[in-house]
């Protein structure tokens, strides 16, 4: 009986203390985000694709090279249309970075399995602050190629306090239904 309330505090405390450290996101939805595509390196913009902010059904950005079609949603940035076979030259970085011009990124991030660029990986995604990078430098892509960055968003507090109030909840049930 002790021992279940002092896990049920341990596990308060360690929950507020994950919220305090990570900052509620709600995703992208609403915020302001900039598309920059740079090569040979990161001193290098080559192309910019504008800054648009991002609805909650998701914002095309417009390639103005014709390469690929780009797509934000809330939790996703989304390469697909690649309009002919090629691949990316190799260079210290060849990629897109996304700079979200209203807030920082969460750094929780998957590449979706739906991604079917050859050899492209979670290391080749890079979050830092308000920057997410892409670098697919030397990776070969064809009509066909999807890349899914799938973007962590972490849970309200209100979400959190609810999870840790159905839990106590569950622990008086389980206590009241014991014999004795």
């Amino acid at each position: 009986m002790n021992m279940l309330r002092v896990a049920r505090n341990l596990m308060i405390v360690f929950v507020l203390a994950l919220a305090a450290i990570n900052p509620a996101r709600a995703g992208l939805a609403g915020d302001a985000v900039r598309i920059t595509y740079f090569y040979p390196d990161l001193d290098t913009p080559a192309t910019d694709f504008g800054t648009s902010v991002i609805s909650g059904a998701g914002t095309d950005f417009v390639d103005p090279r014709g390469v690929f079609t780009l797509r934000v949603t809330d939790t996703q940035i989304i390469a697909t249309d690649f309009n002919f076979s090629a691949f990316w030259l190799p260079a210290a970085f060849n990629g897109l970075v996304v700079a979200n011009l209203s807030d920082s990124f969460t750094p929780v991030f998957s590449v979706a399995p739906a991604t079917n660029m050859a050899g492209f990986g979670a290391d080749n995604v890079v979050i830092s602050g308000n920057t997410l990078r892409i670098n697919w430098q030397g990776l070969s892509f064809d009509q066909g190629t999807r890349v899914v960055v799938n973007l962590g968003v972490v849970p309200e507090p209100h979400a959190w306090a609810m999870m840790v109030g159905g839990l106590a909840l569950l622990g008086l049930a389980a206590r009241r239904r014991r014999p004795g």
